[in-house]
């Protein structure tokens, strides 16, 4: 099983950008995420993710700040750091028709119809304005050879946010096939519906990654799937440890026990 995420992906190559323009000793404007357009992004999201077609992408691709990485993931297999040509962009996005909903599903959302799950999200992400867009876009692939059932599907989706320490956050999940590796995009709100804080998925970027990657190891292994080669996480009935170093960074209930010297440890060996 393999894990994407778009936003941390764009989020990553915007603060790049900045970056390069600070050492051409130009302060960039502070840039601070309206209303208006998180709740446009929510629409953009959730319309492509409940009736992907080419139409929905490009408007979802209008919505990014660096909108080759959701073209990327959606209908290319090249690594998201690779650049587009032209030709490579128009068959990434002709994908887009290709797929087909197999499953929805939402947690913490009171609403059925579209429209109105897109209200409630965007009423909640409005509770915590700050700088960044507080939907987050994640996707759960599996190979090729795989075929999750709908009850499996659900146990992830529960995983996923429960390792994230997000159960109690707004999501909506579809699951996407015809193509081919089956799909699961999330579109997860950090806005805590019970606080209105907005949460990070674990304690930095490297940690938010690496929160992904645990939570990747625990499905796998509680529905039996295979291991990526290159996986940095395995588990068990006791639960989630670093492969290299055989740490113990989770247990059995998901919550993190990987202490600051474990985890330098850690950094160290990669």
């Amino acid at each position: 099983m393999i894990v994407s995420w778009i936003s941390l992906d764009n989020r990553k190559a915007r603060r790049a950008k900045q970056a390069r323009v600070r050492r051409r000793g130009v302060e960039p404007a502070i840039r601070r995420v309206s209303s208006k357009a998180v709740g446009d992004h929510i629409i953009a999201l959730t319309s492509y993710l409940a009736s992907p077609s080419k139409q929905h992408l490009d408007v979802l691709v209008a919505q990014e700040t660096t909108h080759q990485h959701v073209v990327h993931y959606i209908g290319s297999h090249k690594p998201v750091d690779d650049p587009m040509s032209d030709e490579e962009l128009a068959r990434a996005r002709d994908a887009a028709d290709d797929e087909r909903v197999l499953q929805i599903l939402t947690r913490n959302l009171i609403s059925h119809e579209l429209a109105d799950i897109q209200f409630e999200m965007a009423v909640i992400a409005g509770l915590a304005p700050a700088g960044e867009d507080p939907i987050e876009h994640i996707v759960l692939s599996w190979p090729s050879d795989e075929h999750p059932s709908p009850e499996q599907v659900d146990e992830a989706l529960d995983i996923l946010l429960a390792v994230c320490g997000m159960s109690r956050h707004q999501a909506y999940a579809v699951l996407h096939g015809d193509t081919q590796n089956i799909h699961l995009h999330v579109a997860l709100n950090r806005v805590d519906p019970a606080k209105g804080e907005r949460r990070q998925i674990g304690l930095d970027l490297e940690r938010s990654v690496e929160t992904l990657h645990q939570a990747v190891a625990i499905i796998e292994h509680r529905q039996g799937w295979a291991s990526q080669q290159a996986s940095l996480y395995r588990a068990d009935a006791t639960g989630c440890y670093e492969r290299g170093s055989g740490i113990k960074v989770r247990d059995a209930n998901f919550y993190p026990c990987v202490s600051d010297t474990d985890r330098k440890r850690i950094r160290a060996l990669r």
